[in-house]
């Protein structure tokens, strides 16, 4: 069966979320476990950890993305603001919705007729 590629940034059909693959190729940039953990100083159990708390301020499809049962990739800029902002959650809520907005699965559709063919 072959692959179906989603075009950046669209839904794909079986999550309704935009594909990681696709949000990279968008300019997102999507790192490993390893250089997460790296990035925020801590462990990838621990950061494990914090993402798997019921209360878990990572969000899925946000902050990190299960590309398959085996495979986490996380945002690297919405977690060095998280970072930067654990303490002003407000702060780091705007980034969050400005992140949202600017994905083009998020943007209005544009109404009206196709042009006419020549």
């Amino acid at each position: 069966m072959p692959e179906t590629k989603v075009p950046a940034g669209q839904p794909t059909p079986a999550t309704g979320y935009a594909s990681p693959e696709a949000l990279a190729g968008a300019g997102l940039r999507l790192v490993t476990k390893h250089e997460a953990a790296n990035m925020l100083a801590m462990s990838h159990e621990t950061l494990k950890k914090l993402r798997l708390r019921p209360d878990s301020p990572l969000i899925r499809n946000v902050h990190y993305f299960k590309l398959n049962s085996r495979t986490i990739r996380y945002n690297a800029p919405l977690l060095m603001d998280w970072a930067i902002n654990r303490d002003h959650p407000a702060a780091h809520q705007r980034t969050i919705e400005q992140f949202l907005a600017a994905i083009p699965a998020n943007q209005p559709k544009k109404r009206g007729r196709k042009p006419a063919r020549s």
